[in-house]
């Protein structure tokens, strides 16, 4: 096994003898590029596919003002913001007095 303050030389000349062989070969040559994720602006994907590639663990709730806030305190406790960096990600008032918000965390703590 290489020694550990060695490898990261070895990953480096390991790139830069990728990067020498594309350059070498024209265009069209070589594997196919891999697909790059979808944008905001692409109109044929819907918006949770893209809220999937996130690392965030999304929940979102809509409830009146003071079971929002307890939901959101009962959230908070069980994941603590130290441990798995969670927040309120968005709170707003929505018609007949509702509160509609989103709560994000890491999906395991480290």
């Amino acid at each position: 096994m290489a020694d550990s303050r060695s490898r990261p030389a070895l990953i480096a000349r390991r790139i830069a003898a990728r990067r020498d062989q594309a350059s070498q070969q024209g265009p069209g040559e070589g594997p196919p590029a891999a697909a790059s994720p979808p944008s905001f602006h692409d109109a044929s994907h819907d918006a949770a596919s893209v809220v999937n590639l996130s690392a965030w663990r999304r929940e979102c709730f809509t409830l009146p003002p003071a079971e929002a806030r307890e939901t959101a305190r009962d959230w908070l406790a069980r994941y603590p913001r130290a441990r798995w960096r969670s927040e309120i990600e968005n709170w707003r008032i929505v018609g007949d007095n509702l509160v509609q918000f989103t709560m994000r965390r890491l999906p395991q703590a480290e």
